[in-house]
């Protein structure tokens, strides 16, 4: 996993593969945020949303991340669906369940063309290590999933312009 530390510093227009170029050459960087306009849709717990880049400024955004983890699955096949699968896990917990159906909202990408931010709101702990871990031990690489404590807020999401935060 790649390790990504939050600077303090607010950028809008931060994609999730900007995010992962950050945390691989600078360990981190600054808190993504999402430009203002469009529709909002609220994802609570043990629950998930796709967002499609229909170009909108709509967005969903996992809300009251107290001990949750704001999950955000996309895919670099050509042959994916073209959008951020988010979701809202309950004490960060990712379950084989949980993966398999954000790639079916992605259309079913081979593994390792998927990409993931794992962040939440707390330091990083066992657990939270142990759930990213899954997700890496369900086949997709560990190269492509950036492991994000201690955000500074209590909701992260993605919205239909392409670009994620909060």
């Amino acid at each position: 996993m790649i390790d990504y530390v939050y600077n303090g510093k607010m950028q809008q227009n931060i994609s999730i593969s900007k995010m992962l170029r950050f945390g691989l050459t600078q360990g981190g960087g600054p808190i993504p945020r999402l430009t203002g306009g469009g529709n909002t849709t609220h994802i609570h717990q043990t629950n998930g949303s796709f967002i499609p880049f229909d170009e909108t400024a709509n967005k969903g955004i996992a809300s009251g991340l107290l001990t949750c983890a704001a999950v955000l699955f996309a895919s670099t096949d050509p042959n994916a669906e073209l959008g951020t699968y988010v979701y809202h896990a309950l004490s960060g917990s990712v379950n084989i369940a949980t993966i398999n159906n954000a790639r079916e909202f992605l259309g079913n990408p081979p593994a390792k063309s998927i990409v993931v931010l794992y962040t939440f709101p707390n330091p990083s702990d066992d657990n939270y290590v142990a759930s990213a871990q899954g997700i890496v031990n369900s086949g997709i690489p560990a190269n492509q999933v950036l492991f994000a404590p201690n955000l500074p807020t209590s909701h992260f999401g993605s919205g239909g312009d392409f670009f994620i935060g909060v």
